[in-house]
């Protein structure tokens, strides 16, 4: 048998990629699947190609269906795997998936698959239940290439999500989070921006500390009903005592159990909005961790913060090649960096590139700065939002609670990627009426919100940066009147700040902190067409 490249081979008859491209959607991520129309280039040879691949995977799927019997290029693929199973049966498994409901209602089943165990859909059974099946199959069997192997398991477990088999990087991170999980720190709070992959991160902390702790439980913590319904369910699991009537105080003797017990544990409250939200519910001593994620950065006494960054540019690059199965570093490398390194951007950027394999690295960056990030989540993933939906939540609150940080934020939409200094919104001393800009004290209070939220960082010499994504969905969450009144405003405010002789060399280090902004707001395409309808320009 050849080395294992692949952990799937998928086979269809041509009627039936429909249903082939929906399970690879499913299947993708978690494990190594080859189909055809996804996986094979242009200019390669197609016949050798399909032979490889699945003389080197470790299941071969086979869609079976009333069109099988056509199919000759599947029938060979059929004869191939039986083949291949009968030579070794635990190196090479073949598993039926009958589309038209059981064996006997598919006219004609192949001989060699007539003694395999498959999977029949219907009621409900469908792809989504056939991708669970397999990878649980393969989670726990040895030999399955690169699939993380299921360890010895702990007692009770309920982490939600797959294992990302594409997970990349992060080594410090989860050492240290290994290390305080040995000497028991209680409470870490994971924090960075959204998308930045707090959730991957505390995902993939749970799986490898499953085999070292008795209990590893995951409550998702973004509101009080969810994260009260969550911890009640381990009330039945662990024996504490259960309140039909009052599920909340269900949940609080569960807080104490993980006080009390001998057991070990890892808690992960994931997404919390804030501090106060989740105090409550954690566990103030015990034989365990607690993990929350979240995005706001303050956490005073209630949690010790871990920082979670974008990814390295070298983690990136790794990550969309790996991803992608190409082997353009220079392109991943542009389109990382287009994309800010950041880890949601990079998984959709990699889903819409898998749907489309004619596209380039380079063809989907050029397309990004034109037209904006392609919403292609893929079908099963873990993500409920896109890179354009991310922040939708956070401009909304911020907009109705704090109109001035909302403004702010929209302001510096519009400006360059680079460091963006704050005086170039404070209003000059002894200005004119007509003179634009706000209070170094009004500034400093809203850039304390927007920090809160993430979603732009303060540095030294009183200068911010924001993310380029986060400057992208900013734009795209304005309309044409407001955005066309920020850029007028902006406008007034370069004029003023940048220095009225540029020619003297004198005046080059401030003339280099704005230029960029001055750029940007007056050359980029999408704002061009803005200039001459901008108004009280």
């Amino acid at each position: 048998m050849s080395e294992i490249e692949w952990d799937v081979f998928l086979a269809h008859a041509g009627p039936d990629v429909v249903a082939a491209e929906e399970l690879f959607d499913y299947l993708d991520g978690s494990c190594r699947i080859f189909l055809a129309s996804k996986s094979i280039r242009l200019g390669d040879d197609w016949d050798t190609k399909l032979a490889e691949a699945q003389r080197s995977s470790r299941y071969s799927v086979i869609l079976v269906s009333s069109t099988t019997e056509r199919a000759y290029y599947q029938r060979e693929e059929i004869a191939q795997a039986v083949a291949l199973a009968r030579k070794d049966a635990e190196a090479h498994r073949v598993v039926p998936v009958y589309l038209d409901g059981s064996p006997d209602e598919v006219s004609d089943v192949p001989y060699g698959l007539r003694l395999k165990h498959g999977i029949a859909l219907g009621g409900d059974v469908t792809l989504q239940t056939v991708a669970d099946r397999l990878v649980s199959e393969m989670t726990v069997t040895e030999g399955v290439g690169q699939l993380k192997v299921a360890p010895s398991v702990s007692d009770i477990w309920n982490v939600p999500f797959r294992r990302n088999q594409f997970f990349v990087g992060r080594e410090e991170l989860l050492s240290d989070l290994g290390s305080r999980a040995k000497s028991m720190t209680p409470v870490l709070a994971l924090n960075g921006m959204g998308g930045v992959g707090k959730t991957e991160l505390a995902i993939e902390h749970a799986y490898r500390q499953r085999d070292l702790l008795d209990v590893v439980w995951w409550v998702r913590a973004e509101s009080p009903s969810l994260l009260a319904a969550d911890l009640a369910v381990l009330a039945d699991v662990v024996g504490v005592a259960v309140e039909p009537e009052d599920q909340e105080q269900t949940a609080r003797n569960v807080v104490r159990w993980f006080e009390t017990t001998t057991l070990s544990w890892l808690l992960v409250l994931d997404n919390a909005v804030e501090p106060d939200s989740v105090d409550p519910w954690i566990p103030m001593s015990g034989n365990g961790q607690t993990v929350v994620t979240s995005r706001h950065l303050t956490w005073g006494e209630v949690a010790d913060p871990v920082r979670v960054d974008v990814f390295k540019p070298e983690m990136a690059i790794n990550y969309l090649l790996r991803r992608t199965r190409r082997d353009d570093s220079e392109g991943a490398a542009r389109l990382a960096n287009g994309l800010g390194y950041l880890g949601l951007a990079l998984n959709q950027a990699a889903g819409y590139l898998n749907k489309l394999n004619r596209y380039s690295f380079d063809h989907y960056l050029a397309s990004l700065e034109a037209e904006g990030l392609h919403e292609v989540p893929a079908r099963g993933s873990r993500h409920e939002h896109t890179v354009a939906t991310l922040w939708s939540e956070s401009f909304a609150q911020i907009k109705a609670e704090t109109p001035l940080a909302a403004e702010l934020l929209e302001m510096t939409a519009l400006c360059g990627p680079e460091v963006i200094p704050l005086e170039l919104f404070e209003r000059p001393i002894g200005g004119s009426e007509d003179v634009e800009g706000w209070e170094p004290a009004e500034i400093d209070g809203a850039v304390a919100e927007l920090s809160q939220y993430s979603l732009l960082e303060q540095g030294l010499d009183s200068i911010v940066t924001v993310h380029r994504l986060i400057q992208l969905a900013a734009r795209n969450n304005l309309d044409l009147v407001t955005r066309t009144n920020r850029l007028a405003v902006l406008y007034k405010l370069l004029r003023q700040r940048f220095p009225t002789n540029p020619e003297d060399p004198a005046t080059w280090t401030e003339c280099a902190r704005y230029a960029p902004h001055i750029q940007n707001a007056t050359n980029e395409t999408s704002l061009g067409p803005l200039l001459s309808t901008a108004p009280n320009t």
